[in-house]
């Protein structure tokens, strides 16, 4: 594999620049609600009962800690899909090349 992360070394097209871009956001973004949700779960009781203080402490801890991790592992799950589709295209366009001679005109 090329520098440019493609097999044949070339260039990346315009739109494969476009699908990462997308790709990436969308990994944010979902990264991002899936850790609020989580954060969430863990802040609730916080919100509903008068906690003591150390057990609010750790309840905030925890769930900054495990929003994180579900965060990082959205983020990794959806880029490494995405990473491994890309490839799996790549070697089918290698292994059965259109034919720039074949027509479809009769």
């Amino acid at each position: 594999m090329g520098m440019s992360g493609t097999p044949g070394g070339g260039p990346r097209s315009r739109a494969e620049k476009d699908a990462a871009t997308i790709e990436i956001v969308y990994a944010f973004m979902g990264a991002c609600l899936f850790a609020a949700l989580v954060f969430t779960v863990f802040a609730i009781p916080i919100a509903l009962w008068t906690l003591p203080r150390a057990l609010e402490g750790f309840l905030l801890a925890m769930g900054a800690l495990t929003a994180s991790a579900v965060a990082a592992a959205h983020v990794l799950r959806v880029l490494r899909r995405f990473r491994a589709d890309r490839t799996e295209r790549e070697l089918q366009r290698l292994i059965s090349p259109e034919d720039p001679f074949e027509s479809d005109a009769p």
